[in-house]
């Protein structure tokens, strides 16, 4: 899959033509959702990320990304390395991102089975 690193923080900033459908979505930082949020932008539901990085998740955010099958977890080790639009496998049970061109590792946190269950089966 396709590593894309961008940088914003709040749902209502999630841009309209990423090329984010089946990605690896890297965030910098959080990301949360407005108070009044009560559903993804329709336009990021409509192509979503296989799997979103980021420092921490608002658990609202989570919840509906696992739901339409996009896990969400953090890095453990710095991948600030890996260029935008690298190609990338993630392994979610195991906790390992590895940069296809170099074969380098990194570290990322591994999902419960359960929990991986529950987000592949709403993919």
């Amino acid at each position: 899959m396709r590593l894309r690193k961008l940088n914003f923080s709040y749902l209502h900033e999630w841009p309209e033509d990423a090329g984010l459908k089946g990605a690896c979505l890297l965030l910098p930082g959080t990301l949360n959702a407005a108070v009044e949020a009560e559903e993804l932008p329709k336009h990021a539901a409509a192509g979503l990320p296989a799997v979103v990085l980021c420092l921490r998740c608002d658990a609202f955010v989570e919840r509906l990304l696992n739901e339409r099958g996009a896990a969400v977890t953090n890095t453990l080790d710095p991948v600030d390395a890996i260029p935008d639009g690298a190609e990338v496998q993630v392994d979610l049970l195991a906790g390992t991102l590895v940069e296809q061109s170099s074969g380098r590792r990194f570290a990322i946190r591994p999902l419960k089975p359960t929990h991986f269950e529950f987000v592949r089966s709403h993919g």
